[in-house]
């Protein structure tokens, strides 16, 4: 392939490998490299750290292995964007708001989501699979602790919040709103510190989790 026209490489591990195929076909259709479909972590982990892909997808839940654990393990061996389908229960847990994920799916995502989410990642923006969004909103556990929180947050920090939700990164927040990175980072410490979190993932998924409603954006900008 023409390295021009290239959009990407990837590896994927899937326990099962004719759907693991198939989104491989789909991907590699849309312009991107297979460096290999795996089934099991170990060779996995050896094919990523000496042929450095640009994104490594997997599962929460594979063989036994703790897929967020995996994903650490990953990032230790090489840069790729880790993107994950996550089960109800996996992405409940703290370890799914804390793993620096580029893209969520749920488990019952196709290979054109796949390719959607790989297209969203190579833009600089975040990918989070709208069945999961819409899961959970409605299943979090205790939506009416979150509730009061937002109540703290005055009106360009909504906006910041919901911006970061919709997936943009942060010189396009910052640009959005006409403010400078400076005053965009004093916003995330400000509403890490009011809602109790720690890293901007958390933001993001506490974004989708409490249903954050729109805030009207300056001028004609919308995300």
């Amino acid at each position: 392939m023409n390295e021009a026209l290239c959009a990407g490489s990837f590896l994927l591990l899937q326990a099962y490998t004719s759907k693991a195929q198939s989104i491989s076909d789909a991907l590699t259709g849309g312009g991107y490299v297979s460096c290999g479909i795996f089934c099991e972590p170990a060779p996995a982990l050896e094919h990523l750290a000496s042929q450095q892909p640009d994104f490594f997808l997997t599962e929460s839940y594979l063989a036994g292995v703790n897929g967020y654990e995996l994903v650490r393990q990953a990032k230790q061996l090489c840069r790729a964007d880790c993107v994950m389908r996550v089960s109800d229960t996996g992405l409940s847990t703290h370890e799914a708001l804390t793993t620096n994920l580029s893209g969520y799916l749920t488990p019952g995502a196709g290979p054109e989501e796949y390719l959607t989410c790989l297209r969203h990642i190579r833009q600089g923006r975040r990918y989070v699979s709208p069945a999961l969004m819409d899961w959970l909103r409605d299943t979090s556990s205790h939506p009416e602790k979150g509730a009061p929180l937002l109540r703290r947050l005055s009106d360009r920090e909504k906006q910041v919040l919901r911006l970061l939700a919709d997936g943009l990164e942060n010189d396009a927040i910052a640009d959005a709103l006409g403010i400078s990175s400076t005053t965009l980072t004093s916003h995330f410490a400000n509403l890490k510190q009011k809602l109790g979190l720690t890293t901007t993932r958390q933001l993001v998924i506490y974004a989708a989790r409490h249903s954050l409603p729109g805030s009207s954006l300056p001028g004609s900008f919308r995300p």
